[in-house]
């Protein structure tokens, strides 16, 4: 059976990473509604919390071969998934990258650099958004469109959760 995590368990990682030593029910609950405005029952928060200490434990087996004969084969969905992650994830560097190039009219060699990898990121793109026109085939527009917006929506929830921790973070260490 395969493991994922759903948006609960990411959120709580990223509460956990926030919070430090002092993690636990209460904490994470008030500061996943703080960041999110989601509201959590402390069950909800203790069950997922569960759920990750299992995955954890089983992630430190030493037999690889034994934790991939637990989990299975990606089937096809989930290669999908993967694939719209992976190109979530390839846009959003080009959109920064892209930035970065133009910022950097004043340095031509660290421009030729960021053109080169943006080259790349370009060429990467295209190859994934061939691999999302076979599953639109074997799938549907419809499903396939419905996965990638439910996939860029965490994205975004996530990214954002990790560039305002990374600002509190260096607000912290210049003060």
């Amino acid at each position: 059976m395969p493991v994922r995590l759903g948006s609960l368990e990411q959120l709580l990682l990223l509460a956990l990473l926030r919070l430090g030593d002092d993690a636990y029910g209460v904490p994470i609950r008030d500061e996943i509604e703080e960041r999110t405005g989601r509201v959590i029952s402390p069950g909800a928060i203790y069950t997922a919390l569960d759920r990750l200490e299992t995955l954890s434990e089983r992630s430190r087996a030493r037999d690889f071969k034994q934790v991939y004969a637990e989990r299975g084969p990606a089937g096809d969905v989930e290669v999908m998934e993967f694939i719209t992650m992976a190109l979530i994830a390839e846009h959003d560097a080009a959109t920064k990258l892209r930035a970065n190039y133009d910022a950097l009219v004043a340095d031509p060699k660290t421009q030729a650099v960021i053109g080169s990898i943006l080259q790349d990121e370009s060429r990467h793109i295209t190859y994934l958004n061939g691999w999302l026109k076979r599953f639109e085939q074997r799938f549907s527009r419809r499903a396939v469109a419905a996965a990638r917006q439910r996939l860029e929506a965490t994205y975004e929830e996530l990214d954002g959760l990790y560039y305002g921790a990374l600002h509190e973070y260096l607000e912290g260490a210049a003060a």
